[in-house]
Parts: structure tokens; C-alpha cells; sequence
């Protein structure tokens, strides 16, 4: 993170991060083919943008961001650095809605998404060998806080495995049925496997 302006917070508390007068940027960079999707609070405020950056200061185009520019007039835009600019609705401020910015290929070209709903896509010229960086910026420390719950990087590895700690019952037990809540994309799937044993680290003695 850094300060814009003297007198910037960014601030992580309950679950969210915030920023007035600074920003947050990864330490990584993307190229084409990249979506970033996030959860977020904009407030009516000047400057307030998340979206790719060329640099991490935030200096430089080019640059893709939904957010407002130097106007606070109550709408929340699709912003470029080429000056293209499309409005995505003037009842986005103040309450938390869900965003994603795809970074499309071969036409390099950007598509934007309020809430799973396409709302447009702006064509910039980016060299395809440019990669960017993720931005989540307030410049003016006196117009409100931008908030932030999650934010993610797209796309996901081809598969995945998560390994849970283990599950000790402190007692002899029969365990039953595993159930999980799952949420997946189209064209994924999810597979649950389960082991058990009588030693606290999982040895030869468990189940396959």
C-alpha cells in the first residue's frame, strides 16, 4: 500500500479493507486472458477506481478501472485511460455490489460486469506484452472511504486440492455422511474424499 495524500488511512478491519486517500496494489502482474472480480462499497467521492494499472504508483497509462474520475456526480463508470468512459448506473454508491473486469483475448479488448450482468466492452490500445497490475485506489482522502470485502485473479489453476487439518473426535466414533455447500462455475467439478484412523497424524494404520 501507499499514501496518496498526507493524511491517507487504509485500513483492515471486519473483514474489509478500506482505503481514503491511498491505495493498495499486487505485488504481481497480469496480461491478457486476465479477469479480476471483486466485492465492493464506492462512495460518492472523486477518484475512487479499482481495475488494472501499468504501474503500481497508479502514474501512468494505460490503465482499465471502474470507478469515478474527477467528477462526483453519482454514477460509477467503466474508465480507460484512452478517455473512453461508460456509465454503469447511478444506484451502485453505498451499498456493496459485485464487479469484474475481463481483460479479453485476442481482441484486447475489456469487458465489464455489474452484479454477473455484461453491462459493456471497450476496445484500448494495449500492447499485448504489457502486463498490469491490480489496483484499488482513493485518491482524495476527504470524499469517503472505498471499501473492498474480496477481490480475486482469474484464471484459476486447472485443478486444485485442499487438504482439511484433521478431525478428532477425542472419542471412539462412527463418523457418517459427509455434506458440503459448494458453489461451482460451469464446467467444474468438485470431489470430496475422506480417510480415517486412531493416530492424531494420518499413517499407515488409516483407511485409503
Amino acid at each position: 500500500s501507499a499514501i496518496f495524500n498526507s493524511g491517507g488511512t487504509t485500513t483492515v478491519s471486519g473483514g474489509l479493507v478500506g482505503v481514503n486517500g491511498t491505495h493498495i496494489y499486487s505485488n504481481s502482474s497480469f496480461g491478457p486472458g486476465t479477469s479480476i472480480e471483486f466485492a465492493a462499497t464506492f462512495t460518492a467521492a472523486t477518484f475512487q477506481n479499482i481495475g488494472f494499472s501499468s504501474d503500481q504508483p497508479f502514474n501512468n497509462t494505460p490503465w482499465v478501472v471502474i470507478g469515478q474520475g474527477n467528477v462526483a456526480d453519482g454514477n460509477l463508470y467503466a474508465r480507460a485511460s484512452d478517455n473512453s468512459s461508460v456509465n454503469l448506473g447511478s444506484n451502485l454508491l453505498g451499498t456493496s455490489h459485485r464487479y469484474r473486469i475481463s481483460w479479453n483475448t485476442p481482441a484486447n479488448t475489456f469487458s465489464f460486469y455489474v452484479d454477473g450482468n455484461l453491462i459493456t466492452t471497450t476496445a484500448i490500445t494495449i500492447a499485448v506484452s504489457t502486463p498490469m497490475f491490480i489496483q484499488v485506489s482513493d485518491f482524495v482522502e476527504t470524499g469517503g472511504v472505498l471499501s473492498v470485502d474480496w477481490l480475486r485473479a482469474s484464471p484459476y489453476p486447472a485443478s486444485g486440492t485442499f487438504t482439511s487439518r484433521v478431525f478428532d473426535h477425542n472419542a471412539s466414533a462412527n463418523w457418517g455422511m459427509v455434506n458440503w455447500i459448494a458453489s461451482t462455475p460451469t464446467g467444474t467439478t468438485l470431489a470430496i474424499s475422506a480417510r480415517a484412523g486412531n493416530t492424531a497424524t494420518p499413517d499407515g494404520a488409516w483407511s485409503a
